[in-house]
């Protein structure tokens, strides 16, 4: 189903998978869209298997992750391509730099103000970089306080504890767990909160 009123991020991590949070549903896939209904290097492709992590909560929101199958590989380019998952032990310490991306932050037109998650951006990727050469996503949307209140936190899904989770059930090509480690504290919870979140276009991929 199309639904433009209820948008969903999510993100492409080889050339048939996408990760998102589990509190998202979707028959077709819009990657490499940056803007809503216009965009002209937008691909479409339907969806041939959902899976939702066996643990997830509705109350909770605890383990808000899923996977969706696409029914048939995307090429490529310079609009669409994968991003790396942080791998198991990948470190976040508060105060790191991170983006969220999504048609809830681009919706808003602030993009130069730092800025929570929004209505919209559920799903999508929440990323920083590895030593400033490799973007890295550290969670996955999941909820918060209203749209983007200040002093509010946003809740992400920690990509890194789901390597085991993911590797074991996305086919093909596996995806690129890639090792982030910054300072010396750590984040023993499933779900974190991002210090400064800072909307930016990265690999925009819409879900419905």
């Amino acid at each position: 189903f199309e639904n433009r009123a209820a948008l969903c991020g999510g993100s492409l991590i080889n050339s048939q998978w996408i990760l998102s949070a589990a509190h998202c549903f979707s028959v077709v896939v819009y990657l490499g869209e940056t803007e809503i209904n216009n965009s002209p290097n937008s691909v479409s492709k339907t969806v041939s298997q959902i899976i939702v992590h066996e643990n997830y909560n509705k109350q909770t929101q605890d383990n808000d992750v899923s996977l969706l199958k696409l029914t048939s590989p995307v090429t490529f380019n310079d609009y669409i391509s994968p991003v790396c998952l942080a791998e198991q032990g990948s470190n976040f310490p508060g105060g790191t730099t991170v983006w969220v991306t999504g048609f809830g932050t681009l919706s808003s037109g602030e993009l130069p103000a730092p800025k929570n998650c929004r209505n919209g951006d559920s799903g999508g990727p929440l990323v920083s970089k590895n030593n400033d050469t490799r973007w890295i996503q550290a969670g996955v949307v999941s909820f918060g306080d209203g749209c983007a209140k200040p002093n509010t936190p946003g809740v992400y899904a920690r990509v890194s504890e789901y390597q085991t989770w993911i590797s074991s059930r996305v086919s093909g090509t596996q995806p690129g767990f890639v090792s982030f480690v910054s300072g010396s504290s750590s984040i023993s919870a499933a779900h974190f909160i991002s210090m400064a979140v800072l909307p930016v276009l990265f690999s925009v991929f819409v879900l419905f």
